[in-house]
C-alpha cells in the first residue's frame, strides 16, 4: 500500500528543490525555458509539479528580475530596436 504522507513529503521536497533551482538559475541569467528543459528538472519534476512551482512568489520574483535584467542587457547591446506601431489605415 502507498504511504500518502511519504508521497506528499517527497512531492514537497521536489517542489522546494525545483523552486530553489529555478531561483538560482534565474539569478545566473538563464532563461526559464532553458532551465525547465534541463535533464534534472525533467527527470525529477512532472509537468504538474513544474506548473505549481511557477506559481510560487519567490520564483515569480526571481523570474521577473531576470526578465528585466535581460531587457536592460539587450537595450545596452542595441539588440532592441525602437519601432513604431504601423499607422492604421481604415478603408
Amino acid at each position: 500500500m502507498v504511504n500518502l504522507s511519504q508521497f506528499l513529503r517527497h512531492s514537497d521536497a521536489t517542489e522546494d528543490w525545483l523552486a530553489r533551482y529555478l531561483v538560482t538559475e534565474a539569478q545566473r541569467g538563464r532563461r526559464i525555458v532553458e532551465v525547465l528543459q534541463d535533464p534534472a528538472v525533467l527527470r525529477h519534476a512532472d509537468a504538474a509539479t513544474r506548473a505549481r512551482v511557477l506559481d510560487r512568489s519567490e520564483v515569480i520574483e526571481a523570474l521577473a528580475e531576470n526578465a528585466v535584467a535581460q531587457v536592460h542587457a539587450e537595450i545596452a547591446r542595441g539588440d532592441v530596436a525602437a519601432t513604431r506601431r504601423p499607422e492604421r489605415t481604415d478603408p
